[in-house]
C-alpha cells in the first residue's frame, strides 16, 4: 500500500512540474524566460516578449508583470534577469545594451551615463578614470590623449593650452619654463635656442651697450635728443664720433 501511495504522488510531483515547467503552480501554463502569458478573447493563452529593457521569468502574467532593470543594468540574453553594465559603460537609450563612452569620457558609477574628464586631464582607454597631463604636456580637444607642446612653446599649469615665450627668452626641454637668453645673445625665430644678437653699427639708436657693435658705446648724444647713439665717443660738443 505505501509503495502504491509513493509512486502515485510522484506522477502527481513529475505531472505538475512538466505541465507548470518549474513556475510551482500545476494550473498554470508557462513560457520561456523573458516572455509573459497574455490571455486571448477565445480563452486561450499566448506568450509574448517582454517590452525592451525589461525581464520576466516565463511565469507571469501580463505584459505590466515584465520588470524593468535596475539603472545601469540591461537583460542578459534570455531575459529571465538583469546584469550591470562592464565597467566603463553604460546602457543605451532603450535600456536593451551597454556601450562604452566615447573617447575622452568616462561612465559614472551606476553605469547610468558618461561625463568628460575635467579640462586639463584624459580618460584612460578603459573610461573609468581621468588623469592629468604630464608636465610640458597639455590634453587633446576630445580629452583622450596628452601631446607635447611645440618647440619654444611651454604649457601652462592646468595643461589647456601651449604659449610662446616671450621675446628673447627660449622654452627649455621638458617644455615647463622659459628662460632668458644671456647678454649678446638672443632667441631664435622659434625660441628654441639662444643666438648672438645682431649688433647695432655707429651712428644707429640703442637701449644699452649691448645693442652696440665692438668699439662703440650707448651714449646719449646732443646728435640725436629723443634717444641714446652707439658711439665711439662723444666729441667736446656732445655730438657722436
Amino acid at each position: 500500500m505505501k509503495t502504491i501511495v509513493k509512486a502515485v504522488l510522484l506522477f502527481v510531483v513529475l505531472w505538475a512540474n512538466a505541465w507548470a515547467g518549474g513556475c510551482g503552480d500545476p494550473r498554470a501554463q508557462n513560457c520561456n524566460p523573458g516572455f509573459y502569458l497574455n490571455d486571448l478573447p477565445s480563452g486561450q493563452e499566448q506568450c509574448l516578449a517582454c517590452p525592451n529593457g525589461t525581464v520576466a521569468n516565463g511565469c507571469t502574467r501580463g505584459s505590466n508583470s515584465c520588470s524593468a532593470c535596475p539603472a545601469g543594468e540591461v537583460p542578459i540574453g534570455d531575459h529571465s534577469s538583469c546584469a550591470a553594465c562592464p565597467a566603463g559603460e553604460v546602457v543605451n537609450a532603450n535600456h536593451t545594451a551597454c556601450v562604452a563612452c566615447t573617447a575622452g569620457e568616462i561612465a559614472n558609477a551606476n553605469h547610468t551615463s558618461c561625463s568628460a574628464c575635467p579640462a586639463g586631464e584624459v580618460a584612460n582607454s578603459s573610461h573609468t578614470s581621468c588623469s592629468a597631463c604630464p608636465a610640458g604636456e597639455v590634453a587633446n580637444s576630445n580629452q583622450s590623449a596628452c601631446t607635447v607642446c611645440p618647440a619654444g612653446e611651454v604649457a601652462n599649469p592646468n595643461h589647456t593650452s601651449c604659449s610662446v615665450c616671450p621675446a628673447g627668452q627660449i622654452a627649455n626641454s621638458s617644455h615647463t619654463s622659459c628662460s632668458a637668453c644671456p647678454a649678446g645673445e638672443t632667441a631664435n625665430s622659434n625660441h628654441t635656442a639662444c643666438v648672438a644678437q645682431a649688433c647695432e653699427p655707429w651712428g644707429t639708436t640703442c637701449n644699452s651697450n649691448s645693442d652696440c657693435c665692438s668699439g662703440t658705446t650707448c651714449m646719449n648724444s646732443t646728435s640725436n635728443n629723443t634717444s641714446k647713439i652707439c658711439c665711439h665717443s662723444l666729441a667736446a660738443d656732445g655730438s657722436c664720433n
